[in-house]
């Protein structure tokens, strides 16, 4: 394994348990928000659904319960085994509820993003939430969602962003540096996995060029809803038939 991605599964297994307590002081309290934002891209009538990056995960539930069909099948991969551990909990204790049994099918598997093997014109929809900019090769994952992609599929990323206002920048930054290292810091008892954090959120790409980066992967009409000062973008784009 790749020295940079194994540093990357090494810290998501060490703070998994209290990663998503985090992540609410991550995002200034505006992380349910800035998923109901998320779940509105999510149309309802997909049939096969890959969430990339799924964590622990919040995001795969959250898109299954907007999902119609009862027949959908949603994989969440990760390469993260701590963290699909607490995602297949929280599974067990909605399924162990007889009428919640209808849902769409889900599964987790451990994988890579760079890799995800399978057919190629499978998925109605990728989705990746906050998880894209801790995948050390962010061109080769988004070649491989879009071949993975059904032509006419969507993919829909949510991502943290550092603001391009000054004023809020630095605002921000203290935040992040002085606050967020701090507590994420605590509860987790982890701070170097926080600073590691901050580190992702400063290095990705401003909203232009992240945009131009996945139509260069092959996807079209790629759109970008800024939210909350521009410290998270909805991105979205369509494989054309």
């Amino acid at each position: 394994m790749d020295m940079e991605k194994q540093k990357v599964e090494q810290l998501f297994d060490n703070i998994s348990a209290k990663y998503d307590i985090a992540n609410y002081f991550t995002s200034l309290g505006l992380e349910k928000y800035w998923r109901k934002k998320f779940s509105k891209h999510v149309n309802g009538s997909e049939k096969f659904i890959l969430d990339a990056c799924c964590g622990t995960g919040i995001s795969t539930l959250n898109i299954a319960r907007k999902i119609k069909d009862r027949s959908a099948k949603i994989t969440g991969i990760d390469f993260s085994e701590d963290m699909l551990a607490v995602a297949m909990q929280r599974l067990a204790k909605i399924n162990f509820k007889p009428e919640n049994r209808l849902n769409p099918e889900i599964k987790f598997i451990q994988g890579d993003v760079l890799n995800l093997g399978g057919k190629d014109d499978y998925f109605d929809l990728i989705a990746i939430v906050f998880g894209i900019r801790n995948v050390v090769d962010r061109k080769k994952a988004l070649e491989e969602f879009f071949r993975v992609t059904k032509p006419g599929g969507r993919l829909i990323i949510m991502e943290f962003n550092f603001p391009s206002q000054p004023f809020f920048r630095k605002l921000y930054s203290f935040y992040m540096n002085r606050i967020l290292v701090n507590i994420g810091g605590a509860l987790t008892r982890n701070k170097n996995a926080y600073t590691y954090l901050v580190k992702t959120i400063k290095d990705f790409p401003p909203v232009e060029d992240f945009s131009s980066l996945i139509s260069a992967s092959g996807f079209s009409d790629v759109t970008a809803e800024r939210l909350t000062m521009e410290t998270c973008t909805i991105f979205s784009a369509i494989k054309k038939p």
